[in-house]
């Protein structure tokens, strides 16, 4: 199954390996990627179409940002990274 707008494409999860739990809901993650079409990339001056991401398959929280990354690996490593727990005064 796939989401199309009018610049894009949000195409079907793929494999989760390698990519830590949801940092909101502790559910898997998995890889995903969204394909912006041609007329849209070139409005934005970008290089490629497609640009990956990780998201949730149970929340939906995801890392795509504005954008998406260029590679997966990117995204993997965004994704895994976690801010260390930090005590607010109050």
């Amino acid at each position: 199954m796939s989401e199309t707008t009018k610049d894009a494409t949000l195409l079907p999860v793929r494999s989760n390996a390698g990519l830590a739990a949801c940092p909101f809901c502790g559910c898997e993650a998995a890889y995903a990627w969204i394909e912006y079409s041609e007329r849209h990339v070139k409005e934005q001056g970008w290089k490629q179409r497609i640009f990956d991401f990780v998201s949730c398959v149970s929340c939906g929280v995801n890392n795509k940002g504005l954008v998406g990354f260029k590679t997966k690996e990117q995204a993997a490593k965004h994704w895994n990274t976690r801010a260390a727990n930090v005590k607010i005064r109050g």
